[in-house]
């Protein structure tokens, strides 16, 4: 085996990263490099790592995370193998001897180690006791028991360098999980070879993630559903573990929605986790216990065909505009709906959640006061839109009754809390407001032909494992969600994309459906407005 550098990412460890620097270098055979990251500290970190002298390479970058730390330090080794050491880590003696031993067995291009987890007591057991490997404890191919849990230590990994980099590294969009998402990565490609020898003890203050837990679940989800897009094959022939991991992802949610009092949110996220695994009677039996904690039983509203809308006509001093009428819809984008049903509305004030760089606020006359919100960065939105970057799920930055219409297009799907959600769009809204809001259909016909044929993994939806997508909707339950937080919903219908087709067979079936079924296409698009009272 050949050379070893150390990647050591540090962020305010100034107290801790001097051991875990020495646990490094008193190595029997110490590492040819040692790289240390500050990732924009602000305490002594610096002044700590620099004692060390030329031994260790310091970088410092502004605050960027743990992966960009990571993948900033491994992309300046200079040597052929890579181990890791998170800095309020230490590695044991002879650690990099039996690291450089596994990577040496064969044409082995990475490899684990098991360790021991120390609580601030000093007192320590195997960490392999509080993440058991699985099945194929001795290594191979690993991917359907990673899939289920990350078992892997970051301060117990060695890997090559070119196999790194042809994983593409650490996500950095990434702050949680950002391990486990490189390690099915790397699993999806190469076997691994693991050591039952400790050789690093992992240093943590109790309830470390617990403050993150919605979070930590939420990319769970999302590197599932990574998973899926790009290793599709290998994810299907992980099987029961693939659908039992998404299953327990729900499961999570649905309780972390409970603890919240959420109930009918939480029902509805563990319902689907029973879809998935059957077999969960703790799930089956909180699910009918939580229905008794439902607020109400939404009245059934009728569905409205989208033949039923009107088309409008909007003038004002600077702009005509004619909207076309509903039934060319459905050949076009649930975009075109939702335009339809807000200028309707002949509102003098607008929000648009999710505006993204303002593209539908630009078909909206100028007359109209345009508020958006989204994350991208404000330049990439015109300068005539008053337009605020934040953070969606943390709540909406305006005082109440602002707005006649708020529009969410393809946004409730990423949210775990819908029901505060929606809320919050009802506190902006004012008296007698409109919400439009447009989302992909749980009940689209094609997702009963995938789950027919075995082709569904996610077993939900079709693109369930798009990026940050969380949950979908079949009509009745949007509708009594609706209901349940505040709204009266006079619109409720779905429009498709199949027309749009190359393929003949489907273009004609997905014309049929559409006449057909009206709730059965690709996206559901409704309008709610707000009631005097909230239910």
């Amino acid at each position: 085996m050949g050379r070893i550098g150390v990647v050591i990412p540090a962020y305010n460890a100034a107290g801790v990263i001097a051991e875990a620097v020495e646990s490094a270098l008193r190595q029997e055979v110490p590492p040819e490099q040692v790289i240390v990251v500050d990732d924009g500290s602000t305490d002594a970190t610096a002044q700590v790592v620099r004692q060390f002298g030329d031994r260790v390479e310091y970088v410092i970058q502004p605050n960027r995370g743990p992966s960009a730390a990571r993948n900033r330090g491994w992309s300046r080794l200079q040597t052929e193998a890579v181990a890791f050491l998170d800095a309020d880590d230490l590695f044991l003696p002879g650690a990099l001897a039996a690291q450089r031993e596994l990577l040496g067995q064969g044409d082995t291009v990475w490899a684990f180690t098991d360790g021991f987890l120390q609580d601030n007591t000093g007192r320590r057991w195997p960490f392999s006791e509080t993440y058991p490997p699985g099945g194929r404890c001795a290594g191979g191919w690993i991917l359907p028991d990673l899939l289920c849990r990350n078992f892997i230590s970051t301060s117990g990994v060695i890997v090559r360098r070119d196999a790194l980099s042809g994983a593409g590294g650490f996500d950095e969009s990434m702050r949680w999980m950002e391990d486990w998402d490189l390690w099915l990565r790397l699993a999806a490609r190469h076997p691994i070879h693991r050591s039952p020898e400790p050789t690093f003890v992992v240093r943590r203050a109790p309830n470390t993630l617990s403050s993150n837990r919605e979070a930590m679940i939420r990319m769970r989800y999302h590197v599932l559903g990574k998973m899926w897009r790009h290793f599709p094959r290998e994810v299907a022939a992980a099987g029961q573990a693939a659908r039992r991991s998404v299953a327990d992802a729900h499961n999570w949610f649905g309780y972390t929605l409970a603890e919240k009092g959420c109930w009918d949110e939480a029902r509805s996220f563990l319902q689907t986790s029973i879809r998935l695994w059957p077999l969960q009677p703790r799930a089956i039996h909180q699910a009918r216990r939580w229905r008794g904690h439902s607020r109400m039983d939404a009245a059934a509203l009728p569905d409205r065909k989208v033949s039923e809308m009107k088309a409008f006509t909007v003038h004002d001093e600077n702009t005509s505009i004619y909207v076309s009428p509903p039934h060319d819809v459905t050949a076009d984008s649930r975009y075109d709906a939702a335009l339809l049903l807000v200028m309707g509305e002949r509102p003098s004030a607008m929000l648009d959640i999710g505006c993204g760089r303002g593209d539908f606020l630009r078909r909206i006359p100028a007359s109209v006061r345009r508020s958006g919100i989204d994350t991208v960065p404000a330049e990439q939105v015109p300068p005539d839109i008053e337009y605020v970057r934040h953070d969606i799920a943390l709540g909406l930055p305006w005082a109440a009754e602002q707005f006649d219409v708020v529009f969410a297009g393809e946004v409730i799907e990423h949210l775990l809390d819908t029901a505060g959600f929606l809320a919050e769009c009802r506190r902006v809204l004012r008296p007698d407001g409109v919400l439009v809001l447009t989302t992909p259909n749980l009940a689209y016909w094609r997702n009963l032909l995938q789950w027919l044929r075995r082709q569904q993994f996610f077993f939900v939806d079709h693109r369930a494992a798009e990026n940050g997508h969380v949950r979908y909707f079949a009509p009745p339950t949007l509708q009594t969600l609706l209901v349940e937080t505040g709204f009266h919903v006079e619109r409720l219908f779905s429009v498709g994309d199949l027309p749009t087709s190359t393929n003949a067979l489907l273009r004609g079936v997905g014309s049929l459906v559409e006449r057909l079924c009206t709730l059965r296409n690709l996206s559901l698009v409704a309008t709610a407005r707000r009631t005097r009272t909230a239910q």
